[in-house]
């Protein structure tokens, strides 16, 4: 390894962490935002299509903002170009994994309205998002040489 590369300004540069400070202030800004919207939406008896369809959203920034944290915070001590490379896949490995424990919540919340044909969607929505990102996982950890065993939830 060269001694530059054991520079922090080297591997700031290397992989974004000021393109990635910034992308979470503004993921911040959009959760606050849609967490705004949804209590308007709520107090106001809107829609439940309008309801869920930002739920998913809210969910889905909650999840980029707990990923960037923590891909921030481990690229910071990264100490090679391969180091970078495996924190980025497991970065995104968390992530998937993280979103499904959110949709989980979200069909068991929301199964007891499953009548309602808006809800009856919605939760067919967060199924098939939890049924893409198990096979993402597994193609992930595949990549990663990680052993395939059955997607460990307790991050």
């Amino acid at each position: 390894m060269h001694e530059e590369e054991l520079k922090q300004p080297f591997f700031a540069a290397q992989c974004g962490i000021v393109k990635q400070k910034e992308d979470l202030d503004k993921a911040r800004e959009r959760l606050e935002a849609y967490e705004k919207e949804l209590r308007y939406l709520e107090e106001n008896n809107s829609p439940i299509s309008e309801i869920l369809d930002l739920r998913l959203k809210k969910i889905g920034e909650y999840i980029m903002i707990c990923e960037l944290e923590q891909y921030i915070i481990d690229m910071k001590q990264a100490t090679s170009v391969d180091m970078q490379k495996q924190i980025y896949g497991l970065a995104i490995l968390q992530g998937l994994e993280l979103e499904i424990q959110e949709l989980s919540k979200e069909i068991d919340f929301y199964t007891p309205l499953k009548e309602q044909p808006e809800v009856q969607a919605y939760i067919n929505k967060c199924a098939n998002i939890i049924k893409k990102n198990k096979n993402n996982i597994e193609a992930l950890k595949t990549q990663l040489g990680i052993p395939s065993e059955e997607t460990n939830l307790a991050l």
